[in-house]
């Protein structure tokens, strides 16, 4: 989504841990009202694998914003000095 909006890698970084992390207590309290008791186990366990995946994509960070940061091409490099 990041990509196709035209965003920096920054603000995908921060888009992606607001997104993942984000409404975790509507998540439980919707499973337990809606399905009951043995539904809140899933929504629950996330934060166990959710927190330390978050972490090791913030260790690998420069890896990763190397590997999917797209380049724009402005123009050649003559036409950007004023040559023919």
């Amino acid at each position: 989504y990041a990509k196709i909006a035209g965003l920096d890698y920054k603000d995908a970084i921060a888009i992606g841990y607001g997104v993942a992390s984000k409404n975790h207590s509507i998540t439980l309290a919707l499973s337990l009202t809606a399905f009951g008791g043995l539904a809140v186990l899933p929504p629950a366990f996330a934060p166990v694998v959710q927190i330390p995946l978050m972490l090791i994509i913030l260790k690998t960070s420069p890896w990763l914003q190397k590997q999917f940061t797209y380049h724009k091409h402005v123009g050649s490099p003559v036409q950007e000095e004023g040559g023919v």
